[in-house]
């Protein structure tokens, strides 16, 4: 008898599970987290909650998963956060980061250089996000998912997700890490006010090895070009770990010429800049040229509220031409990872958003 009956469980283990799910038995016992975003901020979040034990699914919108590579300084927060959410990625991070400690100011209307000594170590994002990929499972990562909205079913107070192409899951906790522009938040809350300043920043990245010697720098050295005729209009060209070199360029949004091609826009976007500068573009492929508004959003009101949780840029975005959004994002994390307690989750992330809250504030 007792066979009979393995033998059953096992040829329709397929039907059992499906009856679990349907009938919500898994979710009571398996508690799920659904995260929207793949960007650096989706990442570690999905690793701090796998930290404490939960299961944890990203979801995003794009077929492959690709930083734009923008230049990060890091300061001593951001490394003890980086630290506590991935000592392994930590690691390989301090041995490809690089540190500036000279920076050549060029006016190139006056034709005139000045210096700024300091020290600034840098990284990219894309290398944050290769390293803390190596912590994830690629079963845990869904590609080509493109959040529409979700509701909560009031009866087992589980979140159904909807996704394009008639797609629906449910999970326990949905996780907005979708940036600046988040679909997860303007479910929750509605839409929010945005505010842009006029600029458009341009970034730019390639392989080490694919920069001829002259477009090279000096060790340890960046240059930025600007014209003082024109207020905000400047070109940073730097190494940023040893392997990639970036460039970063912000410009009025007067007068734009936007161009189907993202390297002719640029290159008319700083047309009376150096011959250099427009070589430097000139190297760099197409798909790894960026452009975007700046722009950010007040500290939205509710980060948490219903088993809906808002974090990073989607929360609190800050202006994208500071290169300090990723550090303030890594530090939502690390927070999450001190406060997360499995058996009261709701208290601990109440308790999360309000200490965020108030070192945002401070």
């Amino acid at each position: 008898m007792k066979y009979c009956i393995l033998l059953f469980l096992l040829y329709n283990i397929d039907i059992i599970l499906s009856f679990c799910i349907s009938t919500n038995l898994y979710y009571k016992n398996n508690y799920n987290v659904s995260i929207i975003g793949g960007s650096i901020v989706g990442l570690a979040t999905c690793i701090a909650f796998k930290k404490k034990g939960f299961n944890v699914n990203i979801y995003d919108k794009k077929i492959k998963l690709r930083s734009n590579g923008e230049s990060l300084r890091l300061t001593e927060d951001s490394e003890k956060s980086l630290k506590l959410i991935s000592k392994e990625a930590y690691d390989n991070i301090n041995l490809n980061s690089v540190n500036i400690k000279r920076t050549l100011f060029k006016d190139i209307y006056k034709n005139k250089i000045n210096y700024n000594y300091n020290n600034i170590k840098l990284t990219s994002s894309r290398d944050i996000q290769k390293y803390l990929l190596n912590n994830i499972d690629k079963d845990n990562i869904n590609l080509n998912y493109n959040f529409k909205d979700y509701y909560i079913d009031n009866k087992t107070n589980l979140i159904n997700i909807n996704f394009d192409n008639n797609i629906t899951i449910k999970t326990n906790l949905l996780i907005g890490a979708d940036g600046i522009d988040s679909l997860v938040r303007k479910c929750m809350l509605g839409d929010v006010q945005k505010y842009y300043y006029n600029k458009v920043i341009y970034r730019g990245i390639i392989d080490k090895k694919k920069v001829p010697d002259y477009l090279k720098l000096k060790k340890d050295t960046s240059v930025t070009w600007f014209d003082s005729r024109i207020n905000g209009q400047i070109f940073s060209w730097k190494e940023i770990s040893h392997n990639l070199m970036c460039f970063t360029g912000t410009k009025n949004l007067d007068n734009l010429k936007i161009h189907y091609n993202n390297k002719i826009t640029t290159l008319n976007a700083f047309k009376r800049f150096p011959n250099y500068v427009k070589n430097i573009i000139g190297l760099i492929s197409n798909d790894s040229i960026y452009i975007k508004k700046i722009k950010d959003i007040d500290i939205c009101e509710k980060w948490y509220d219903k088993n809906v949780l808002l974090i990073g840029d989607a929360a609190h975005a800050i202006r994208n031409d500071m290169g300090i959004n990723v550090n303030i994002n890594l530090a939502d994390v690390s927070e999450l990872i001190k406060c997360i307690d499995k058996d009261n989750i709701d208290n601990s992330l109440k308790l999360w958003e309000k200490n965020r809250k108030i070192n945002l504030v401070i």
